[in-house]
């Protein structure tokens, strides 16, 4: 007892998200679950193609020593099991950023007939 529990630890932020990342306290988060964005009606790499990078960028810092973040993307059939371009995205921003990173879970799941993937890493 005693301690605050979720309700009370937990804000509610609106706007857009490369905007409000950067304000925020970097290594002050044990888990950040993130959906990699779509580009308005576009699926996958179409439009702007950075794949999310812009966002990984911003909220990796975020993340304290062992700190997870689960990043859902998108990927064709022909991608499964191994999901070579996320894996490569992610880890190219991580090297970026000086951090060490593991896949931990790979997951398809169906929804709304498309396959989502959880990339779950730590950053040390």
């Amino acid at each position: 007892g005693g301690g605050k529990g979720a309700v009370e630890r937990l804000s509610i932020m609106e706007g857009d998200a490369l905007d409000i990342l950067p304000t925020l306290e970097k290594s002050s988060f044990d888990r950040i679950v993130a959906p990699r964005p779509k580009e308005g009606t576009l699926d996958g790499d179409q439009g702007k193609g950075d794949a999310g990078k812009d966002f990984l960028m911003a909220m990796l810092p975020l993340l304290k020593v062992k700190g997870e973040l689960h990043w859902y993307d998108f990927a064709a059939d022909h991608e499964l099991p191994n999901c070579d371009r996320t894996r490569e995205t992610v880890q190219s921003v991580c090297q970026s950023l000086g951090l060490e990173m593991e896949v931990i879970h790979v997951a398809k799941e169906e929804v709304l007939r498309k396959d989502n993937l959880e990339f779950a890493w730590t950053s040390e």
